[in-house]
């Protein structure tokens, strides 16, 4: 057998056991597959988010979120419509320009602020100091195409008791793999970015820490 035939062979049969898992998982009606729909976000992370926080409850109803592209579609444009407030970061010029042209209203009573800043370990933190958000926050949302973990593991100034984190579901759940870091880094539209670790305790990228109704 050669070493291709053997790495298929061992990468279906992990899918069939996710498969498997999914389906005893799916039993269980407090899934939180059933509670997605889609306001603003990519997919069904509003309704998802939105189940999590019914379950474990907030405090401030602040939010974080990087990687936000111009605000229209993203994780917590449905909570800024809700009252939340918050602080957006994106690197693109014209996304920033464009968030303050719709988001006018809001940027102007000070319930959202936006910073433009291409995002690295090394800046994240001041950066969410410059925006005036530190200590506790309800959710905090990390999209940067890449580097979301090692993002995610320099964060000292802020405590998110919610955190949403992109992750490669291109490998298996149980393939504990991420890209090597690299400042400068930016998507080049391939599969080789982000990260897919057993080491984390996620479902779809979603998970809440210090709360004792987990999900």
């Amino acid at each position: 057998m050669n070493d291709y035939l053997r790495l298929y062979q061992n990468y279906f049969g992990y899918c069939m056991k996710f498969e498997d898992a999914t389906h005893e998982r799916l039993k269980d009606k407090k899934c939180l597959e059933y509670y997605g729909f889609k306001v603003y976000s990519q997919n069904e992370e509003d309704g998802i988010i939105e189940e999590i926080f019914n379950r474990v409850g907030t405090t401030n109803k602040i939010f974080i979120e990087f990687g936000v592209e111009n605000g229209l579609e993203c994780n917590s444009h449905y909570l800024l419509f809700k009252g939340w407030r918050g602080l957006w970061i994106d690197g693109g010029e014209e996304h920033v320009k464009e968030i303050h042209e719709r988001f006018a209203p809001v940027l102007a009573n000070g319930q959202l602020k936006v910073l433009r800043a291409f995002i690295t370990r090394e800046n994240i933190n001041d950066l969410f100091i410059k925006g005036g958000v530190t200590g506790e926050i309800d959710l905090l949302s990390i999209d940067v195409d890449g580097n979301d973990y090692y993002v995610w593991e320099a964060i000292n100034v802020v405590r998110p008791r919610v955190v949403v984190i992109e992750y490669n579901a291109k490998f298996p759940p149980n393939c504990d793999w991420k890209q090597a870091y690299n400042k400068r880094h930016i998507w080049d539209n391939s599969d080789w970015r982000g990260l897919r670790s057993k080491l984390l305790n996620f479902w779809a990228g979603v998970w809440t820490i210090n709360s004792s109704a987990r999900t």
